[in-house]
């Protein structure tokens, strides 16, 4: 008869085979995708088939235009693929919730939450609500599409790749960027609070906790679209299909961006944001690249000297609409003023004046000659004056043409004088 160590010692082993031998629940949990309910209706396409509930769908034909515009997106960036996704299509939220309910842990299914993808190659599934619930609907079928393309292109990488990256690249290639979501990072980068890559990819792996609020989850979806819009733009998009082919490997995403960028993903991060925070400067009219200048004048062209002048921007971007540059006069009534570019709003108020209000256009880079006659009170009732105003060419070269026109225009006055001088000599 066996001894009780030697019984348990058995039970314990057998108990750590079976445990080998069992499939990990999370990593099957994954890859599982839901099948569509058992009275829907199937269209099946090239690249996709289409389940969906006539009792309440009666034409797919949007939804086929859709996909085959999203597929094209898709293809656009990684090339073409021969394999077939499914597309379960919901009429409604609530048949949405429905059909996710058994596959997500989180049973509150947000009204935010629309579309959802699983799985990859044939296998790979796609839930979705119709384009009736999504103005988007293209939009966000290729978003899903693009992470099912990523997650086949990986192969044995598939479910380890960062969510920053998954979720940046699939708003770049399905360009689901929200303007309320790119004011978010602006504004951030504006006050130095633009997250690190690991502050994305920590919320964006836990987007559903209760801990994370749906603004720090729509900046840092935006922000990672953003950047991997920056390396396509800087790099080129082949290099972000390079890094993906080296992470299917190497299973090293900071190694694969150091292989083909020359740095990490943070340090291309802080790149990014500090070329951000340069655009934001010049839209804003922190940077002023412009100028306006000229004289202040009384009719008679007297000059008008201490005259302060108000250049408003109406501009209707970012936090430079509403911003007031001021300029004051010398004692030869001349000023001069930096400017950013855009249409400005041009007041003066001067005792014993009539008040001016004009607006002008600067043109990026242009340097404006922006000459002001004022009129007498007495002389003007409600009507403001008309300013003089001359554009002078930001381009040197534009300058020095005019003078040559001049020059010739000059040329040919004493040409034809001194003919008619001749001619009458001759008749005499």
């Amino acid at each position: 008869m066996r001894s009780i160590p030697t019984t348990l010692g058995y039970l314990a082993l057998v108990i750590i085979i079976l445990s080998a031998a069992s499939p990990s629940v999370s990593a099957t949990s994954m890859q599982y995708a839901p099948p569509p309910p058992g009275d829907f209706m199937l269209y099946k396409s090239d690249h996709f088939d289409i389940y969906y509930d006539s009792t309440r769908i009666t034409d797919v034909s949007g939804v086929v235009m859709a996909a085959n515009a999203a597929y094209a997106n898709v293809t656009a960036f990684y090339g073409s693929y021969d394999y077939h996704d499914r597309i379960i299509l919901a009429s409604s939220h609530e048949q949405y919730a429905n059909i996710l309910l058994n596959y997500l842990t989180n049973e509150n299914i947000s009204e935010s939450n629309v579309a959802s993808a699983w799985g990859d190659a044939d296998s790979g599934t796609i839930v979705i609500e119709v384009p009736d619930q999504l103005p988007n609907f293209t939009t966000v079928l290729t978003h899903q599409f693009a992470e099912i393309v990523l997650r086949t292109r990986l192969i044995s990488n598939k479910y380890t790749v960062p969510a920053w990256f998954s979720e940046g690249l699939a708003i770049f290639i399905s360009g689901d960027l929200s303007d309320s979501g790119k004011a978010l990072v602006e504004d951030a980068c504006r006050n130095g609070k633009m997250m690190t890559v690991a502050q994305m990819n920590e919320i964006l792996s836990n987007a559903n906790d209760p801990s994370v609020s749906p603004d720090e989850a729509k900046m840092a979806e935006a922000q990672s679209g953003m950047l991997m819009q920056y390396i396509a733009q800087k790099y080129g998009a082949d290099s972000l299909n390079l890094i993906i082919q080296d992470y299917g490997s190497l299973n090293d995403l900071d190694k694969s961006f150091m292989r083909h960028l020359g740095y990490g993903p943070e340090g291309i991060n802080i790149d990014w944001q500090n070329e951000l925070k340069g655009e934001l400067n010049i839209r804003d009219g922190i940077v002023t690249s412009e100028n306006a200048h000229g004289y202040v004048t009384d009719a008679g062209g007297k000059p008008i000297a201490n005259q302060t002048i108000t250049f408003t921007c109406m501009r209707n971007d970012s936090a430079v609409l509403g911003k007031i540059y001021t300029a004051t006069t010398n004692s030869s009534g001349f000023y001069s003023l930096n400017l950013t570019y855009g249409l400005f709003k041009v007041q003066i108020h001067s005792p014993g004046y009539a008040d001016l209000l004009d607006s002008i256009t600067l043109q990026k880079g242009e340097l404006r000659l922006y000459n002001i006659t004022l009129a007498n009170a007495e002389t003007v009732t409600a009507t403001p004056i008309q300013n003089m105003t001359q554009n002078v060419a930001a381009n040197p070269e534009a300058a020095d043409n005019s003078l040559i026109y001049m020059a010739l225009g000059a040329v040919n006055v004493l040409a034809i004088l001194l003919i008619a001088f001749i001619f009458l000599r001759v008749r005499k």
